[in-house]
């Protein structure tokens, strides 16, 4: 499913919000971990809110590999 969405659905800029576990899966379909202080602040709040409630997170960003200027953390 992921790799129908990695070609029809997500655009460049895309944020998800990872378990620990499946960080390497998402990475496999164009995710890369991002550090929390990066995301917007709506989003960072909600991460927040997830995480000290117990989830085990990882921020991540969807960004194809010809976008340039990528920062990357």
């Amino acid at each position: 499913m992921l790799t129908h969405c990695e070609n029809t659905v997500f655009s460049d800029g895309d944020y998800c919000f990872a378990f620990n576990h499946l960080e390497h899966y998402y990475t496999q379909h164009g995710f890369k971990t991002i550090d929390s202080s990066t995301l917007p602040n709506s989003l960072k709040m909600a991460y927040l809110r997830y995480v000290d409630s117990g989830k085990d997170l990882i921020p991540m960003q969807f960004i194809t590999s010809d976008t340039p200027n990528s920062v990357v953390l």
